[in-house]
């Protein structure tokens, strides 16, 4: 199916034909799907946050970071070939580099084992 690879390390947006595992072709354990407009939807590595470092883009208002993966979406919730154009992605996602996480802002606690 038609996605589109967004990668902030090398920034570079690229359509691509997707086959396979999600989570392979963004390089991370766990996935996340964030909802866009235009039924489709953005997959994430949900550990991303986790890292010490990443590389992080905005698209429109939403700060994300890693490598993602643009997927339509049927009513079934199914994935299928993407609806937004290269260009339109092109246009809405500003590349941010490579930035410290700071994980104190995380809201984790560490509680002793009884």
């Amino acid at each position: 199916m038609k996605g589109i690879l967004i990668n902030p390390i090398d920034e570079t947006i690229t359509e691509i034909e997707h086959k396979g595992s999600i989570t392979d072709t963004i390089d991370a354990r766990m996935m996340e799907c964030v909802c866009i407009e235009k039924e489709d939807d953005i997959w994430i590595d949900e550990e991303g946050l986790l890292k010490q470092s990443n590389y992080f883009y905005k698209y429109k208002d939403m700060l994300l970071c890693g490598k993602s993966l643009v997927l339509g979406v049927t009513q079934d919730g199914d994935s299928t070939n993407c609806n937004h154009t290269l260009e339109e992605l092109k246009k809405d996602i500003t590349f941010k580099g490579k930035q410290h996480i700071d994980e104190s802002r995380l809201g984790f606690t560490i509680v002793p084992l009884q």
